[in-house]
């Protein structure tokens, strides 16, 4: 038998050619001792391989260079039933099962890590987005064109704006003291005073990277100061104005109502820097830590103490209770609000702001940065 079958891979199309004759059952054109399936006439040397258990081409090898192979190596192909050939450096004991919905990326399989990338990394109908607000079963990332109405459906949405959907933290807010009237506390972070915010609210879990701010307006338009940090730092030397209107091109690109100034933040529906009231809340983190996440600043926060005067990677300390990163440290973040003064008496969504827009510094800055002490963190 392995002496018929080298015969059958080696054998040349000369040899093919002198060896068809009238004995030949499936009417193929080639003889039962050059074909490897003479009861089949789609079986035959140098016939187009299958993706079908079978050796079509007479090669020796079942569903060669067909798409059923494991092309990726994670040992899943597309659909039942999987070639189990063997090429070399693959596991003879590896099993491959069916169900890859893309067997080019070896990071595409069922039971996969699910990341913010555009693509149902697991293969389920679920995307990106950890959220669906209406229970349809369809997030935004998976193309929900109303996440509030469950009979909306769903859509596609481009895959590149995934990156602008996903890696969100979802926050419940409860009735909470803002301000701090400990003794390591600014001047103008007291009175305590009970705010109570009442909708829910959609948290970015990193500060928005260089990377992904010069991706919609440009490397010309704002140059990194920090070039030896890379993209993967936070975006730097943003005025509140260029942040609001990032916050704007956001919405725009993904078909939402812009939020303006003179809007009230918490009717607006799609990305808006957050009110202060909201910075500290989700800051916070649901815990009671001085810092965003603990009582240790090193663990949670890049400060003068600790940061060598440069800016870091978003996501290399602890999160804080939400999720969230560097809410304490690294760079500043804009607020919403118009700076003013607390005072002792409750809030119910809170935010302050002015008829006119205001120079940049009079508005709310918050979380310290690794060029302040952890005083302001």
């Amino acid at each position: 038998m392995w002496l018929w079958l080298t015969g059958c891979v080696f054998i040349t199309a000369d040899d093919i050619a002198s060896k068809r004759t009238t004995n030949d059952a499936d009417g193929d054109g080639f003889e039962v001792d050059v074909d490897c399936d003479d009861n089949d006439d789609r079986v035959f040397p140098g016939a187009e391989e299958q993706p079908n258990t079978v050796d079509d081409d007479c090669d020796g090898l079942i569903d060669n260079n067909t798409l059923l192979f494991d092309d990726d190596g994670d040992g899943f192909c597309e659909q039942a039933p999987c070639s189990q050939d063997r090429l070399d450096g693959v596991d003879p004991d590896l099993v491959i099962v069916a169900g890859d919905c893309d067997d080019t990326l070896a990071s595409v399989a069922p039971g996969a890590v699910e990341h913010c990338d555009g693509i149902k990394n697991d293969c389920d109908r679920l995307g990106d987005e950890f959220y669906d607000a209406d229970g349809d079963g369809w997030s935004i990332a998976d193309g929900d064109p109303d996440d509030k109405n469950p009979a909306a459906g769903a859509y596609g949405v481009r895959p590149e704006r995934f990156a602008v959907i996903c890696d969100l933290s979802r926050v419940e807010p409860q009735p909470f003291e803002m301000g701090c009237d400990e003794f390591w506390c600014q001047a103008d972070e007291g009175p305590t005073h009970e705010v109570t915010l009442t909708r829910p609210f959609l948290v970015m879990r990193e500060e928005v990277s260089h990377g992904f701010y010069i991706s919609f307006i440009g490397d010309a338009q704002h140059p990194n100061s920090f070039p030896s940090c890379g993209d993967t730092c936070p975006a730097h030397r943003v005025s509140w104005t260029q942040a609001m209107e990032f916050a704007n091109i956001l919405n725009d690109y993904l078909g939402l109502e812009p939020c303006e100034v003179d809007d009230d933040p918490y009717t607006c529906e799609g990305y808006r820097l957050p009110t202060e009231a909201e910075w500290e809340y989700a800051a916070r983190g649901d815990d009671p830590h001085r810092f965003s996440g603990a009582e240790d600043a090193a663990r949670v926060a890049w400060t003068l103490a600790n940061s060598g005067i440069a800016l870091h990677p978003g996501g290399l300390k602890e999160p804080n209770g939400f999720g969230i990163y560097d809410m304490s440290g690294n760079v500043s973040e804009w607020t919403f609000d118009n700076y003013q003064y607390y005072t002792s008496a409750p809030a119910v969504d809170p935010y302050i702001t002015a008829t006119t827009n205001p120079p940049a510094n009079e508005r709310v800055l918050r979380g310290g940065s690794g060029l302040r002490s952890i005083d302001y963190a």
